[in-house]
């Protein structure tokens, strides 16, 4: 059984369970979407706490994103979304 409160991404490289796990990729679909109260429909993303207040960031989201693709479909949507995200150079900050 996968545990409740890590990190969605890192689960599998710390050994909680398999990159494929049903479970992991139900948890991570749940981050991106409006069942969780931070996700936000406009930005495909989260909000995020910083100084005080919420902002508006996609990036803490988009390696869950990529976590939560469960078809080759999915993930090439993911990933040209998360492409368009990027600096030049790849970078995603």
């Amino acid at each position: 059984m996968m545990a409740k409160r890590a990190t969605p991404i890192l689960m599998p490289f710390y050994g909680f369970c398999n990159a494929d796990d049903p479970e992991l990729i139900r948890h991570a679909k749940v981050r991106l979407s409006s069942a969780n109260p931070y996700y936000a429909e406009e930005l495909d993303g989260i909000w995020w706490y910083n100084n005080g207040g919420f902002r508006p960031a996609t990036a803490p989201a988009w390696p869950t994103g990529l976590t939560s693709a469960s078809t080759e479909q999915e993930l090439a949507s993911r990933l040209k979304r998360f492409r368009e995200l990027t600096d030049l150079d790849g970078s995603l900050w």
